[in-house]
Order: structure tokens, then sequence, then C-alpha cells
């Protein structure tokens, strides 16, 4: 009786092991599709600071087959310094950003009727500084 339990415990667990693969495997390939789709979906733009200075680069992708989850990345960057930040936005989401002055960046995202502030960016002092809001839109 003993032998039938030890025997019904490895194949118990070759089976777990095996299910655990298979999980693992369609998980990963679910996330490469993912990233497929917003690599070959992103759009990049470019944004300069009223004096010339200063440089913010947008992009975003989404992706359907994660129902619209959107990708956005923010690379801020002058002569002296550069930084990036990347994070997740939700299906529909819309982007606006601009300029507050020579040394102030604002990125928002949002619904269709209301934006939320989500990225501040600084370029005063003697690194550029980035301020991430999170909220549920």
């Amino acid at each position: 009786m003993s032998q039938k339990n030890g025997t019904n415990g490895i194949v118990g667990m070759i089976l777990g092991i095996t299910a655990g693969v298979a999980a693992a495997t369609a998980g990963g390939f679910a996330a490469f599709k993912v990233l497929k789709e917003i690599k070959n979906d992103s759009q990049e733009t470019t944004m300069v600071s009223p004096n010339e200075k200063n440089y913010v680069t947008v992009t975003c992708g989404s992706s359907d087959f994660a129902r619209g989850l959107t990708l956005v990345k923010v690379k801020a960057e002058n002569e002296n310094d550069h930084c990036e930040i990347s994070f997740l936005a939700g299906k529909n989401a819309k982007i606006s950003f601009n300029w507050k002055d020579d040394n102030n960046f604002e990125l928002g995202i949002g619904g269709t009727k209301m934006f939320e502030k989500m990225c501040d960016v600084s370029f005063e002092g003697e690194e550029i500084m980035m301020k991430m809001y999170a909220k549920k839109l």
C-alpha cells in the first residue's frame, strides 16, 4: 500500500510540474504577443522646450490582445542629464502634454471627458527630476 501511495505522489508531482511548465509557457507567449503588439503600435513624439535646451520624448503603444493596455514611456534629456520613466495606462487612454515654461513639462492622461496629471518633469537644478502620479481613472 505504501508503494502505491508513493507512485501516486510521483505521478501527481510530474503532472503538477507539467501543468506549471505549460502555464508558464502559455503566459510567456501571451506576454510576448502583448509586447510585440505594443512595439508595432508605438508612436513617438519629441517636444522641445521654448528655449530649445530641454527635450521630452513620449512613446505610446497599445495592445488589442491586452484589451487596449497602453505602455507610455517618457524620456527627458538636456545637454547635462537624461531620465526615463515608463508606466501602463488603461484602455482608450488619451495622452496630453505641454510645456508650462522653459523648465517644466506636464503629461496628462485620461478618457474622453477629463485629463489627470500623470507625470511632471522639471529641468530646474543640476538633475532632471520626474514625478509620477498614480491615479485610477
